[in-house]
């Protein structure tokens, strides 16, 4: 089976590339923001959020913190997408369970990271 990813971002082609280099192995459920990605979360396992947090950013981080202190989401892995290292490095300091990308990235830097992750959690 197919694992799920939820790719959340304000920013459109960001989605629609994650989607053309994920979909290949995995399904990918994109969104424009974190309201829609709670529905998706409630109506579809995933096993791993990518979330955007140059878009709607005090949001997006505040969904992060409720992810991780959630007892049903606290193990979610979470790969946020940022350009600005400052601050991503400040917050992802007391989160557990992130994995920080920095912009310009590599798309196939981040199917490798979600293979490792996928394949360290069959183990």
């Amino acid at each position: 089976m197919r694992t799920s990813i939820l790719s959340i971002s304000g920013n459109k082609s960001m989605n629609y590339l994650l989607d053309t280099v994920l979909s290949r192995k995995h399904r990918v459920v994109t969104v424009a923001d974190i309201y829609q990605g709670m529905v998706e979360l409630k109506k579809t396992q995933i096993g791993l959020i990518i979330i955007d947090v140059d878009y709607h950013t005090q949001e997006n981080w505040d969904f992060i913190q409720h992810l991780q202190t959630s007892g049903l989401y606290q193990d979610l892995p979470i790969f946020i997408l940022t350009s600005d290292k400052e601050s991503a490095l400040q917050i992802s300091d007391s989160v557990s369970a992130l994995t920080l990308i920095h912009k310009p990235f590599s798309p196939l830097d981040i199917l490798r990271k979600a293979e490792e992750l996928f394949a360290k959690t069959l183990i």
